[in-house]
């Protein structure tokens, strides 16, 4: 007797608050990503929720803890380059991982397969991701250069 393994496909939503981001990367996974199914994540629970990080600008966390906290999907924030402290954020608030939106498309499509097989933590890209994460981070400011940095920008 022969059994045939049916491939798991996992259900992945985004989150965001900007529609150009929303199109942008539900095209690039229906397009990439044929074990990958997107779902509209207020009809339906998914189990991969690529997080727009832009939705934590100001500091309100409420989005992205009910995802975090009340379901079991996989929560991947979506950062933007200059802002690493939004990832940052997320990832204190319990995202399993960060990927940048200036990443490639295959890239955040693999992180997006590696958190529906469940090995974020092998993930290249997610790992290098969260590295990056603080400001002054990739220049190798300490966190108090940073401050006065910051404090000299807004005009302090």
């Amino acid at each position: 007797m022969t059994t045939s393994t049916v491939p798991t496909v996992a259900t992945v939503a985004v989150v965001t608050p900007h529609d150009v981001v929303a199109v942008g990367l539900r095209r690039m996974l229906a397009r990439a990503a044929p074990s990958l199914r997107l779902v509209d994540a207020e009809q339906e629970e998914p189990d991969i929720v690529l997080f727009d990080v832009v939705a934590l600008l100001d500091e309100d966390t409420s989005d992205l803890d009910h995802w975090v906290k009340e379901t079991t999907s996989t929560v991947v924030a979506m950062t933007r380059p200059l802002r690493p402290d939004l990832g940052a954020l997320a990832l204190e608030h319990g995202a399993e991982a960060v990927v940048a939106l200036s990443a490639t498309d295959e890239e955040i499509v693999g992180v997006a397969l590696s958190a529906a097989a469940g090995t974020l933590d092998d993930s290249e890209v997610a790992q290098a991701a969260e590295h990056g994460t603080r400001l002054g981070d990739t220049v190798g400011l300490s966190p108090r250069e940073t401050d006065v940095l910051r404090l000299v920008v807004l005009g302090y």
